[in-house]
């Protein structure tokens, strides 16, 4: 079973309009995940960082459960966000509501983080995977970095799925 988690803040579960109540979808989600397990069901978690309001704190919420995942032996991992046409964070760039902005560190690349392939590492037009949405609070340098620091913890922990 494939779960599209996006975030465990609830700021940004708020923003994303995930859920119609974020308290709520948090412990249902927990629930399920634990309804699962007994079931024999086996899990892969899938969650996003980079959101242009996720301060440092949400990030890290979000890489720590992604952590407590692998850790109960649950297939888990996260990506720094991409911005696909057609979803709301898209048309938000449309609506000239965010800006996107090239990402400087290919090591935080979608692409490197997990779930896409190098399919696109040599085309030089626009990309989804190496962009990010215009950060409210960090530069885009710090947010990098605390991008690439969270999927550095995750890829040197191995899970008991591996």
């Amino acid at each position: 079973m494939f779960l599209g988690v996006e975030s465990v803040s609830f700021d940004t579960l708020k923003y994303v309009n995930k859920a119609p109540s974020v308290s709520n979808y948090l412990s249902n989600l927990m629930d399920n995940i634990q309804i699962f397990r007994d079931n024999g069901i086996r899990l892969k978690i899938s969650t996003i960082i980079g959101f242009p309001y996720e301060g440092i704190g949400d990030i890290q919420r979000t890489v720590d459960f992604v952590l407590s995942l692998r850790e109960e032996g649950i297939d888990a991992n996260t990506g720094p966000i991409v911005v696909y046409p057609g979803s709301l964070m898209w048309n938000m760039y449309e609506k000239k509501q965010i800006k996107l902005r090239k990402i400087l560190n290919p090591r935080i690349r979608r692409n490197y983080a997990g779930l896409f392939a190098s399919l696109f590492e040599d085309i030089n037009y626009f990309v989804p995977n190496n962009f990010l949405p215009e950060h409210k609070f960090l530069s885009q340098e710090e947010l990098e970095s605390v991008i690439e620091e969270g999927l550095r913890l995750i890829r040197r922990h191995r899970g008991a799925y591996e």
